[in-house]
């Protein structure tokens, strides 16, 4: 009698955990009226992900929605705009010559 206890209390408790392990509770929206379902784990872990997706992309959407427009294109070609001319091929070349002067003697 004691052996047939023995084999039971672990096979019980071998089920009840796996119950948990397999499938989970999941509250899900049907016509408008909450509705318990139990998902298996693999799926409750998907439906998880696809939930915190979700909420990600509404956060990034709201800092986006909230940030000013910068004009950052219009302040470059400000700040690349001078009076003086381009300059030429040979003073660039020029210019890299007494860098690497300066660098490496």
């Amino acid at each position: 009698m004691d052996d047939e206890k023995r084999v039971n209390e672990p096979t019980a408790t071998y089920l009840a955990l796996t119950e948990q392990i397999v499938s989970r509770p999941v509250i899900l929206e049907r016509a408008g009226k909450p509705v318990l379902v139990l998902v298996p784990y693999d799926e409750y872990r998907r439906l998880q992900r696809i939930e915190m997706d979700a909420r990600a992309r509404q956060q990034v959407s709201a800092q986006t929605a909230t940030r000013p427009k910068r004009n950052t294109l219009e302040k470059a070609w400000g700040l690349l705009a001078t009076e003086r001319p381009a300059p030429s091929d040979a003073e660039i070349e020029q210019w890299l010559r007494e860098h690497r002067m300066e660098k490496y003697g």
